[in-house]
């Protein structure tokens, strides 16, 4: 009978306790590396290093972290299964004074835009690595 229970709990804590490691890199969009970031999920997490690499063992079930910076937008990734290796631009956050509400949406719609460009240059100065990025 203990043999049983044994095994139940052994395969109880391999199907429900896997984790993995996820990496990776966080620029600004000035394409520099960010230091200090913050990467979290459910209250645990880490921040990035001088260079802005970081690592964090997540649970396999996990599907998506928060990066934060002050004076960044948040941004929320969703993680893939499949993939281990993250490249992150993270964007200044701005605050538009004495503009209505409508061309402040404008300028910020605007700035988001550049995103897509941001992500090609990146990729193609290999700013994030040799490694495959997941995004």
């Amino acid at each position: 009978m203990k043999a049983y229970l044994l095994i139940i709990f052994l395969i109880f804590q391999i199907s429900f306790g896997q984790e993995r490691v996820i990496t990776g890199k966080v620029l600004g969009d000035d394409l520099l590396p960010l230091p200090g970031v913050a990467i979290t999920y459910n209250f645990k997490g880490t921040m990035t290093d001088i260079n802005g690499y970081f690592e964090l063992k997540i649970p396999n079930n996990l599907e998506q972290i928060k990066l934060a910076f002050l004076g960044c937008y948040d941004e929320y990734v969703s993680i893939s299964t499949d993939c281990n290796y993250y490249g992150i631009i993270l964007q200044t956050s701005s605050t538009y004074c004495f503009v209505t509400p409508q061309k402040a949406n404008r300028l910020e719609k605007r700035h988001r835009k550049k995103v897509s460009k941001l992500y090609k240059e990146a990729y193609d100065k290999k700013l994030f690595g040799e490694k495959k990025s997941c995004r």
